[in-house]
């Protein structure tokens, strides 16, 4: 995210994503994998509104 190999664009195209998709159910019906919590919690972490984040809930066995 930093330094000289930092992608500006594509962070700043994640942020704009999850802040008009990120409550939206998942397309699968399932919950949020650990792929998408580390995408949330990068999400928030850079300053985004956790109100627009996509819910923790796990995946149903």
């Amino acid at each position: 995210m930093a330094g000289s190999g930092a992608d500006t664009h594509s962070i700043l195209r994640m942020m704009r994503y999850y802040t008009a998709n990120g409550r939206k159910p998942f397309c699968d019906g399932q919950g949020a994998s650990a792929v998408d919590r580390r995408w949330r919690d990068l999400y928030i972490k850079l300053g985004g509104n956790r109100t627009h984040a996509p819910r923790s809930r796990r995946k149903s066995p």
